[in-house]
């Protein structure tokens, strides 16, 4: 049983430290880059930026904010929560 809470406890460690480590990393070297120890990174000829999901449609947006505003109405107006 102490095998399995220690392989546990492994994994649960790893998954939190990566991105914590990563972010770290990155913070280092945009800040190396800002302060010219390190070249900037640029796109090259005719590379584009890959953007995911498009442009956003504008009615499917405002739908889910309206929706939005009335379930939290639904919650803290009047008669919400067992009023």
């Amino acid at each position: 049983m102490n095998e399995y809470l220690l392989w546990l406890i492994i994994v649960v460690t790893a998954v939190i430290l990566i991105p914590i480590a990563a972010a770290v990393i990155r913070n280092i070297d945009y800040k190396r880059q800002i302060s010219g120890k390190r070249k900037v990174r640029t796109l090259k000829e005719g590379e584009q930026v890959k953007v995911e999901g498009g442009a956003p449609n504008m009615d499917m947006e405002i739908l889910a904010a309206e929706a939005k505003m009335k379930s939290a109405q639904n919650v803290m107006g009047p008669g919400g929560l067992g009023g």
